[in-house]
């Protein structure tokens, strides 16, 4: 028997977070927390779609956010606006080559990176496909 909380009947308000335990007859059916009297359940409704819509979001304004200037480096009393990647490279241009390489791993690197791993998982859960053989 595997070792989950629905093996064991036990459910989490939505509301308030309480586990609650199921009786038998009604594992399937809605039941309200003895807390707040709010619905308990299995699992969150739709939170696949909610998590699909959260994540295109994310990759639609991925797109303005590193296209758009944001920031200003200023030499010598002259500057122009920048975007992250012109940033990145006119502070590698400057000999801030580490201030540089961090800007790019949190500003592009990172969140591209995460955006494309949780595609992936959601891809994998939305196909049920088996991420081990």
């Amino acid at each position: 028997m595997t070792d989950t909380a629905r093996a064991h009947g036990i459910a989490r308000c939505g509301m308030c977070g309480k586990l609650c335990h199921l009786p038998a007859s009604r594992k399937r059916h809605q039941t309200h927390c003895p807390r707040c009297d709010n619905p308990v359940t299995m699992r969150k409704p739709r939170s696949l779609e909610t998590s699909w819509a959260y994540t295109l979001a994310a990759i639609g304004l991925l797109i303005p956010a590193n296209v758009l200037p944001i920031l200003t480096v200023v030499s010598f009393g002259q500057g122009d606006p920048d975007t992250i990647m012109s940033g990145v490279i006119a502070l590698w241009e400057a000999d801030l080559r580490a201030i540089a390489m961090i800007v790019f791993i949190a500003s592009i690197a990172v969140p591209v990176a995460k955006l494309v791993i949780l595609v992936i998982l959601m891809l994998v859960v939305q196909w049920r496909l088996s991420l081990s053989k």
